[in-house]
């Protein structure tokens, strides 16, 4: 079948014959050697019988298999009705590519480094690093400001396969998990 071999079992049934495939002796594996703990539960409660019994009761239904259809098959068949009325075949389109996306391990990791830090350093200097930190008073956050909107608006002019190649040059982490919006920002305070 499907140009290989199987291993069947033959069935004569009333006026059929019935064909099962098998598994090769390789593909049999023993539950007790892949699920060692199998058969080691406790024994279930009445209670627990019983609340199981209605659940099950409460979701039976009869089967008819009329009711199920092979949806996949039917869809290449009005593909190849289509095609042979000379209709032109589209694909669909492929999923939208997430925004947004947080890393989240990037996060915890620039957490923890920052409470590291902020341990290691004795209690009088925290203060002081803080203000430092903060861009210098009012002058250095303009001028930071300033700088940060020049290489933004030439940033975005590039394509995000461009920005990401600028992102590596910069050893930018995070970069492949960020999108075009995230890069620009990325590239942008790098730049300032």
């Amino acid at each position: 079948m499907r140009g290989k071999q199987y291993l069947v079992a033959l069935h004569a049934q009333e006026d059929v014959l019935v064909l099962h495939t098998l598994h090769w002796a390789d593909e049999v594996r023993s539950p007790q050697q892949e699920l060692p703990a199998l058969g080691q539960c406790g024994k279930a409660k009445p209670k627990e019988l019983d609340t199981a019994r209605q659940l099950i009761d409460a979701l039976a239904i009869d089967w008819r298999p009329e009711d199920y259809h092979d949806t996949f098959e039917e869809r290449v068949k009005e593909l190849v009705e289509a095609k042979a009325k000379g209709q032109e075949i589209v694909s669909e389109e492929a999923p939208p590519e997430a925004t947004d996306v947080v890393d989240l391990m990037e996060a915890l990791q620039r957490s923890v480094d920052q409470s590291r830090k902020q341990r290691q350093q004795p209690a009088g200097d925290r203060g002081k690093v803080r203000r430092l930190s903060s861009g210098e008073g009012r002058d250095g956050e303009r001028k930071q400001e300033k700088a940060g909107k020049g290489a933004k608006s030439q940033l975005e002019q590039l394509n995000k396969g461009e920005l990401y190649e600028r992102a590596t040059k910069l050893d930018l982490p995070g970069r492949s998990k960020m999108n075009r919006d995230q890069l620009i920002k990325a590239l942008a305070k790098a730049a300032s």
